[in-house]
């Protein structure tokens, strides 16, 4: 399970609202990823699969964003990415066999994942990229 992170965040800074997209008509007949649903704020709630997914996703794609941010602005992003996380995914409990499942589904989708975070990130105000 995911370390529960501590950060300072400014107040004056709002993230963009980012959603992950689910099943798309436009995908079918390929591999369509499953559906993540973004779980609510809390601890300790018993969690279905598709908030098990979007919670190990998102860790995911907080790992490539953590390598691709660069500066004051783009940590301050972030950040608030993180204390999200934090609130809706750092204390929840889950069936096994959804775990092993997840855990499957995120080699299987890496590369969408990492192509994930890279949008996610090219949206924020300031951020210049390098290449990476």
């Amino acid at each position: 399970m995911p370390e529960r992170v501590s950060i300072l965040v400014s107040a004056r800074y709002r993230a963009p609202r980012w959603q992950p997209v689910s099943n798309r008509p436009d995908l079918e007949g390929a591999a369509a990823p499953e559906a993540e649903v973004i779980p609510p704020v809390g601890t300790g709630q018993r969690y279905a699969l598709p908030f098990v997914r979007y919670c190990h996703f998102q860790a995911e794609r907080l790992k490539t964003i953590k390598q691709l941010a660069q500066g004051p602005d783009d940590t301050r992003a972030y950040n608030l990415l993180v204390v999200d996380y934090n609130a809706r995914c750092s204390d929840f409990l889950y069936q096994a066999q959804d775990l092993v499942l997840v855990v499957a589904e995120v080699g299987a989708n890496k590369s969408r994942i990492e192509a994930d975070a890279r949008r996610i990130i090219s949206t924020w105000p300031g951020h210049v990229s390098n290449g990476r």
